[in-house]
């Protein structure tokens, strides 16, 4: 049985690792019930403490990524940050960043 604070099952989600704080981090995908179900969902995994974390922001702020499948990212270690691309998200694909 998974812990309470575990991320769903999904397909085609982005995982990156954040060398400035020796975090993996999980943005979106899709949980294969429907294709209109799509997660926006950011999850970061602690590998010290062996544990989850969900860090999705309530309520989303507006600028927040759309829920989408298929996606890329990467992390820019210069900036510290999590860099997001594209993907889908039911309708033609996605070209945002």
């Amino acid at each position: 049985m998974l812990p309470a604070a575990w991320p769903s099952p999904r397909f085609f989600h982005t995982l990156v690792y954040d060398s400035a704080r020796d975090r993996i981090v999980l943005f979106g995908g899709w949980p294969g019930v429907s294709k209109d179900v799509r997660l926006s969902d950011l999850w970061e995994w602690d590998s010290e403490s062996s544990t989850w974390t969900d860090r999705t922001p309530n309520p989303l702020p507006e600028a927040w990524p759309t829920g989408r499948y298929s996606h890329a990212m990467v992390y820019d270690a210069s900036r510290q940050r999590g860099v997001l691309f594209g993907g889908y998200a039911g309708g033609p694909s996605l070209n945002d960043l």
